[in-house]
């Protein structure tokens, strides 16, 4: 028989199984629904810190203390570490005072503003202007949309404290400020004041960084502020070290470790912090999403996916064995009416394969419904006046993963919808082969 007139039959049989065919949609649907939930999660999660690799933070390993007597000869063997772009000393890497710019302040925002040092190669993308040059001094790159801090407000939380107090916010546009040239004040804890004057040279995107307030200055320059501001100041006792990528934290702090570079002191402070990576712990810096945030949503992952690949085997098999039974009298009057094994078993396998790809189709529209009711929700709980520290811990966290941009890796989808059709497929044959090698009593009998 043509395969045009099969592929017609096979339509039809779609149409007339409506009740029949559910048996096999509904494990589809909902397997589906948990694959595209997996993705979204971790490939959101991947693109969002893909997107955070250029900040310094990300990439920092703290807390690496040595003695006076040993400091100079320590940098120089961290710097031939492979892998090692910036070694930061503590003076270089935050100016011990308040720092505030006029030109910065609106009516919402006191103008207050937090400085990180970079060089040459840890620059943020730009987006206008250019990035820094080997003999830059008094430069700044700013964020593309500034909000200069509220005096005496934390930023972790600002977002949320903005919307509380109703506050139009006014931003600055950090465009506009390219080439042009602002002064900021530093005021020291000793009393100490200082102004400097900064050139503009270059904005990143405040969006993609998840950052409105940091401006990043040549770290040499931090230092001579620092020293200017607290010339009583020790020499440093504790350095950071920035890696070049993301990827190659874990690699730099176990090579530290082996050469006897990385204290046991500050290993221990970190241990006591939690069963946690050095890298886990630059992301959850970054995106404000604390570690047992992230290990749960690890969980999670692993958690739908054992979920769903049992979940769909155990209905798969099962349904397909139902809709076979069900089927048996229809197969047998097929048979009876000259239909040919073969041509039985295409149409049963273009009619699963049609099913598979509308139950597919419904549940890409289903899952886009729950993305939208629990975004409406998770906005509900951040918004809701709560009482009590974890409720307001869960709304924090809830807030920055809301931050997060959702993305689903269209390959997963091509791959499970194609990996569906085939399981499908597969399973298809092994069961119609059985119920084939019955003759049409048999089968007009059941």
């Amino acid at each position: 028989m043509k395969i045009n007139k099969i592929f017609k039959i096979s339509i039809h049989r779609v149409k007339q199984n409506k009740k029949r065919n559910l048996i096999i949609a509904i494990p589809i649907i909902l397997i589906t629904i948990l694959l595209l939930t997996i993705n979204i999660i971790q490939y959101s999660m991947e693109n969002y810190i893909k997107s955070l690799e250029n900040n310094l933070t990300m990439r920092t390993i703290s807390s690496i203390r040595y003695s006076v007597f040993e400091y100079e000869e320590i940098i120089e063997k961290i710097e031939n570490i492979e892998h090692v772009d910036m070694v930061i000393g503590e003076y270089e890497e935050n100016i011990y005072g308040y720092k505030y710019c006029e030109q910065l302040k609106t009516k919402d925002a006191d103008g207050y503003v937090k400085i990180n040092p970079i060089n040459t190669k840890t620059c943020p993308d730009i987006t206008n202007g250019r990035k820094l040059q080997e003999d830059d001094k008094y430069v700044l790159i700013i964020p593309s949309k500034i909000y200069a801090d509220i005096e005496g407000e934390p930023t972790r939380f600002r977002d949320i404290y903005i919307e509380k107090r109703n506050l139009n916010v006014e931003y600055i546009n950090g465009e506009d400020l390219v080439g042009k040239k602002i002064t900021i004040s530093f005021e020291a804890s000793n009393g100490n004041t200082l102004e400097k004057q900064f050139e503009i040279i270059g904005t990143y995107d405040s969006n993609l960084y998840n950052d409105m307030s940091t401006l990043y200055a040549p770290k040499e320059i931090i230092k001579e502020i620092n020293l200017e501001l607290n010339p009583d100041l020790l020499p440093e006792l504790e350095i950071s070290v920035v890696v070049d990528k993301i990827e190659n934290v874990e690699l730099v702090k176990n090579e530290l470790i082996s050469q006897g570079l990385y204290e046991k002191s500050a290993i221990l402070q970190e241990a006591q912090k939690g069963d946690t990576s050095e890298t886990e712990a630059n992301i959850s810096r970054v995106t404000n999403i604390n570690v047992e945030t992230i290990n749960i949503m690890k969980k999670l992952i692993i958690f739908l996916l054992l979920a769903s690949i049992l979940i769909f085997l155990s209905f798969l098999i099962t349904t397909n064995i139902n809709k076979a039974y069900l089927s048996s009298t229809e197969i047998g009057v097929l048979k009876a009416e000259g239909y040919t094994n073969k041509d039985i078993q295409k149409m049963t396998i273009i009619e699963n394969i049609i099913v598979c790809i509308i139950s597919i189709m419904v549940s890409f529209i289903v899952f886009i419904l729950i993305i939208n009711i629990s975004n409406i929700i998770m906005d509900y709980i951040i918004k809701k006046d709560t009482i009590g520290l974890t409720m307001n811990e869960i709304r924090e966290q809830l807030f920055y993963i809301r931050q997060i941009p959702k993305k689903i890796n269209p390959l997963f989808v091509l791959g499970i919808s194609v990996v569906i059709i085939i399981i499908e497929v597969i399973n298809t044959i092994f069961i119609n082969k059985k119920i084939l090698r019955k003759n049409i009593r048999e089968l007009l009998k059941s």
